[in-house]
């Protein structure tokens, strides 16, 4: 007898081995995007971003959600590398586990999984994640945003 877990999108239960490998995948992404994530400086990008963040200056940005969490961040943990690229080191450990659920319900979960590990061991996305700048968050809303085109068509 097999025990179920969780509900996917699809109504289907999501078994313990899923729940498990999701996990650790995600303990194993936020481990590597966490490691030495202060270790270099910032470069110009980052600056700039940090600055407007601290200044108030991004509302007129089309995209102020990250210049929001970096001041949030550095307000909590004071003006410094890590503390800058700490909201979307968040953003791209979440991404992980945000976008299994979808993938899942569209291609199953053996090809979540391998999705879940290969974004969370990309290394793309785990310099962006180690960045502090909105690229992490457009990776999550363009995988959300897809997700939801495919279940309107």
């Amino acid at each position: 007898m097999r025990v179920q877990s969780r509900w996917s999108l699809h109504g289907d239960f999501i078994n313990r081995k899923e729940c498990l490998s999701l996990a650790v995948i995600t303990i194993i992404a936020a481990l590597i995007r966490f490691w030495k994530l202060s270790d270099w400086s910032f470069w110009t990008d980052e600056v700039l971003t940090t600055q407007d963040a601290r200044d108030n200056s991004y509302f007129p940005s089309i995209n102020p959600l990250i210049y929001f969490l970096v001041r949030l961040s550095i307000s909590v943990f004071g003006v410094n590398e890590w503390s800058a690229r700490f909201s979307p080191c968040i953003i791209g450990i979440l991404t992980i586990p945000a976008l299994y659920f979808p993938i899942r319900a569209i291609f199953g979960g053996k090809t979540a999984i391998i999705a879940a590990f290969f974004t969370a061991l990309s290394p793309w996305h785990l310099f962006w994640s180690q960045s502090a700048r909105g690229y992490s968050l457009a990776f999550l809303f363009s995988g959300l945003s897809a997700f939801t085109f495919f279940i309107a068509l």
